[in-house]
């Protein structure tokens, strides 16, 4: 839950006070011109971007407070405190963001004559009404912590000390940009807690809230670990690493998946990964496998091509399960290498004083018929080695569960 706090204490000029300058409108901002550019919208001048000012990004009330303010001439400098006021034990930490972009607004920040209009508009009051906000800028000071920078409950992400009137109308910009950014940051830095080590990229931007969510997704998430990103815009704009499978519907419109599979290896740079289960994964594997093998137009190996087998090969495990008359559950496990046919048996039976719970009883025989099954495959295995005149494993020969073959 996210809280704001008013205090009527002036912030001063010591570390970690950032001082944003008055004057007029100071164009766009770089982190906003290049997500612009990769959206595929025209850069803006200072007179295009006062005409859809975000100044007007803010809640009614919000306005009609800072307007009756300097009709009562209450602007006395206030400070607004952005703060969690509790956490769970068990999300104990944020991971400060979106406080660049807020900087970015409040330096920039303005009133013109269209955003006086709208003003006029929504409160259905004349335009003379809200002549006291033309030509408003931010003059206050911002204390804020830098991104990436972890904070707890009950401490301050961003400070704004300004003139009531001002921290008023700004408020809420700057609430729905640390807010939301924090919120992604902080839990993309949990997935990475939680991935011990292991990579994670993001392809969130086909679920985001917007092209710009994404983006910011994409950006965050790299920010607090992530090993790289699918939005190709933001991989432009930020330089981070770019990731990609292909789609189902890929292989669906080629006649084989071997044949998709090739065609999507062609036009690849490399490394590629295969999406293997849009028929049967099993049979996709094995066709992976045989296309990063012989594929002719690599330039050098695909990426999981050290861990693929050059030899596969398939072998059908069928288990049956019954239940005899006397309350024995019975499994047979059967398996054909090719060369031999081997049985595993296993049985379970329900001790009169504990529950009937049939599935136990399943999986008691079903595994203790496999194990089975695993000690002949051993066993066998011993055997073939002894053939050959190579020394033993020192493994028993003999299973040591399941029913005698």
């Amino acid at each position: 839950m996210t809280g704001v706090r008013r205090r009527s204490t002036v912030v001063g000029n010591g570390a970690g006070t950032a001082r944003v300058k008055p004057g007029p409108l100071m164009g766009e901002p770089e982190w906003s011109a290049r997500l612009r550019q990769c959206l595929g919208e025209a850069p803006t001048g200072g007179e295009e971007l006062a005409s859809m000012s975000v100044a007007t990004t803010t809640d009614l009330y919000e306005v009609t407070v800072a307007m009756s303010c300097l009709r009562e001439a209450t602007t006395g400098p206030a400070t607004l405190s952005l703060f969690v006021r509790n956490l769970p034990s068990d999300r104990g930490f944020l991971v400060g963001a979106g406080l660049e972009s807020a900087l970015d607004f409040l330096s920039g920040f303005r009133i013109g004559a269209e955003d006086a209009d709208a003003f006029a508009t929504v409160r259905h009051r004349p335009p003379a009404d809200v002549d006291t906000l033309l030509g408003l800028e931010f003059t206050g000071q911002v204390r804020v912590v830098p991104e990436e920078r972890i904070v707890l409950a009950g401490e301050p992400l961003l400070e704004v000390t300004a003139p009531l009137p001002q921290a008023q109308l700004v408020e809420t910009y700057v609430l729905n940009q640390v807010s939301h950014q924090t919120a992604i940051a902080s839990k993309a830095a949990r997935c990475v807690l939680a991935a011990a080590g292991h990579p994670l990229v993001d392809f969130s931007l086909r679920r985001t809230h917007g092209p710009q969510a994404g983006f910011r997704a994409a950006r965050l998430s790299a920010m607090v670990g992530f090993a790289g990103t699918s939005n190709v815009s933001a991989v432009a704009a930020e330089g981070l690493p770019a990731v990609g499978t292909m789609a189902h519907s890929c292989v669906e419109v080629f006649g084989t998946e071997e044949e998709a599979f090739r065609a999507f290896a062609r036009c690849h740079p490399g490394p590629v990964t295969f999406l293997v289960d849009t028929y049967d994964t099993d049979t996709g594997v094995a066709t992976a496998a045989r296309v990063l093998r012989l594929h002719p137009d690599r330039t050098g190996p695909y990426e999981g091509e050290e861990k693929i087998m050059l030899h596969t090969v398939e072998w059908k495990v069928r288990l049956y399960l019954s239940e005899d008359d006397e309350g024995t559950t019975k499994a047979r496990v059967v398996v054909n290498t090719g060369t031999t046919t081997l049985t595993g048996h296993g049985a379970a039976r329900c001790n009169p004083a504990d529950a009937e719970v049939p599935e136990i009883g399943d999986e008691l025989a079903a595994g203790r018929a496999m194990h089975d099954l695993g000690q002949q495959l051993v066993s066998t295995a011993e055997r073939d080695i002894k053939d050959l005149g190579a020394p033993a494993t020192g493994r028993s020969p003999r299973p040591t569960a399941g029913w005698p073959v």
